[in-house]
């Protein structure tokens, strides 16, 4: 059976409905009762499985107390909630798509072909990059270190998505041309790609080298990919200073191409 998708626009609303309730104290039973609604609703909008209808989720709102600056931002999430892409443009956006995404991924796929991500960089790299002004659409700093999940309410009955309890496997793509001292010191680099190393040996993610041989032009992009055990959800790319997600089946299987493309070209033990 198809797991639903989440759309980005309702990942956005539920996150807020949920950090509005928490900031009153309040249960989702109760939210609900006085809403008129099945807790396994509210419990269905929060994780973003579907959004409200403007009507309920202006009420919500307004028993949440929320501020009218919240209350104006989710309201216009809510009228897009069919959309099935997303430009976040925020700090906080990108945070929210992320992190949503990331619980329902069973696997994440980060492609990096010019600049060693941000989750990977040292701070005396990162310092460099700035200097320089080669920076990534990552405008949100990243742990990959794994740390305690919260589990989203299952709701049976709508039932077929899903969150997971686990952190997802981390795949890191990197391409040739982030090894070439381009942005920073000999020096600086050398202690980047050590650092790399010892994150693969101590952690659990994957750090793969993908030579240039292997990066068509169209893979001159970096992207993020995020899988479940059956297929790819989502995608990510860059857009100025956020990023695009999408969720349409045809974009996302064209990035889960690239995907395999590049994972079948990697090159064992580069870093050792």
């Amino acid at each position: 059976m198809t797991r639903v998708v989440p759309r980005p626009a309702n990942v956005i609303v539920g996150a807020g409905l949920v950090e509005a309730r928490e900031a009153r104290n309040l249960s989702l039973r109760n939210v609900a009762k006085r809403a008129k609604i099945s807790p396994g609703a509210l419990s269905y909008y929060e994780w973003g499985g579907s959004a409200p209808s403007v009507a309920t989720a202006a009420m919500l709102l307004g028993i949440l107390e929320a501020p009218v600056a919240v209350r104006n931002h989710l309201l216009d999430l809510v009228a897009r909630a069919q959309e099935r892409n997303f430009v976040a443009c925020t700090e906080r956006e990108l945070h929210l798509l992320r992190t949503g995404y990331e619980q329902l991924a069973f696997r994440v796929c980060e492609w990096s072909p010019t600049l060693f991500p941000s989750a990977l960089r040292t701070s005396t790299y990162a310092q460099a990059l700035h200097e320089s002004r080669l920076l990534s659409f990552d405008i949100t700093p990243r742990s990959i270190i794994p740390g305690k999940r919260v589990r989203a309410p299952d709701d049976n009955q709508r039932g077929r998505a899903f969150r997971r309890e686990t952190e997802p496997r981390r795949t890191f793509l990197i391409g040739e041309a982030a090894t070439r001292p381009d942005a920073c010191t000999s020096d600086v680099l050398r202690d980047q790609i050590e650092e790399v190393g010892m994150l693969q040996s101590l952690l659990d993610v994957s750090v793969d080298f993908v030579p240039a041989s292997a990066c068509a032009p169209g893979l001159v992009e970096p992207f993020t990919l995020y899988e479940d055990q059956q297929r790819a959800i989502a995608a990510a790319v860059p857009h100025r200073n956020g990023a695009i997600f999408f969720t349409d089946p045809e974009t996302v299987k064209r990035y889960q191409k690239a995907a395999q493309h590049l994972r079948s070209s990697v090159v064992n033990h580069a870093w050792t």
